[in-house]
């Protein structure tokens, strides 16, 4: 069930973006988006309750709606969910049926957000299927896709090329791919890394203090420290604190270099991932 929750947790994700990332003023489109975000959301709740095929219903009536408003923009978005719903039931021909039932959509709109992902998942849906021609040229497209849109996904898409590469027996090709994505996806991990510690030292106008010490932050943690162990809490307090401050001088002190030595490393990651 985790890993199920895991896709399912993205898929709604990715239809909400899409749908209320577009509204315009128009109020009857707003309350027709919302409904039909609630129908993906009630049917998630049913997969989340291993009740399957009533999840299914409730995506045709998302997808039925959206048909009979004319949202054409809505309609490949559910189409895409659906297909994973098909993917985590092992249900792969079904899934590819209803992905290629809106590949004209995408072929004519390269640039579309989710361009990306569709050819990603219709990839996956290849190879489960054995057909590894056509889920590497599904993984070739994602990649000239994501070099223009989002390269930072392509670790993914590495992956799945490693995988083929590895069915068809090439090992020198699969070893390169799959070091690639490893390598990319480190990357990203480091940025997140750097960015969180960013945000922790930035500047806290409503304090006039660095955001980790904000006393914002700090009663949060008492909080947190306190509901676990309440007779423990001044002292933890503290020595969080003490470790913070000589943290905070450490890294004032270091902050320019690491910006430098960012900046280069990821201009060393791009040009070894050309």
């Amino acid at each position: 069930m985790d890993h199920k929750l895991y896709l399912i947790i993205l898929l709604i994700a990715c239809f909400n973006t899409f749908a209320f990332g577009n509204l315009d003023s128009d109020k009857e489109k707003f309350q027709d988006y919302k409904i039909i975000s609630n129908i993906i959301d009630q049917g998630i709740d049913l997969v989340l309750d291993d009740k399957i095929e009533e999840g299914h219903v409730m995506f045709k009536k998302a997808l039925k709606l959206a048909g009979e408003k004319n949202y054409k923009e809505l309609i490949p978005i559910i189409i895409i969910s659906q297909s994973r719903l098909y993917a985590l039931e092992d249900r792969h021909q079904e899934g590819l049926n209803v992905l290629l039932s809106i590949k004209k959509f995408y072929t004519d709109n390269p640039d579309d957000p989710y361009a990306g992902d569709y050819y990603e998942y219709l990839g996956h849906t290849y190879l489960k299927l054995g057909n590894l021609s056509l889920a590497l040229d599904a993984f070739k497209i994602t990649e000239n896709i994501r070099n223009k849109t989002e390269p930072a996904k392509n670790w993914r898409t590495y992956n799945g090329l490693a995988d083929i590469y590895q069915q068809l027996n090439n090992p020198k090709l699969a070893e390169e791919y799959a070091v690639k994505s490893k390598r990319l996806a480190k990357m990203q991990n480091s940025k997140k890394i750097w960015a969180d510690i960013r945000n922790d030292m930035a500047f806290n106008e409503k304090d006039g203090t660095i955001a980790i010490l904000s006393s914002e932050n700090i009663s949060t943690k008492f909080a947190l420290y306190h509901l676990r162990n309440k007779n423990f809490i001044y002292g933890i307090g503290i020595f969080a604190l003490a470790l913070t401050v000589a943290f905070l001088y450490i890294v004032l002190m270091q902050r320019n270099k690491l910006n430098k030595e960012i900046t280069l490393k990821n201009e060393i990651i791009s040009k070894s991932l050309e």
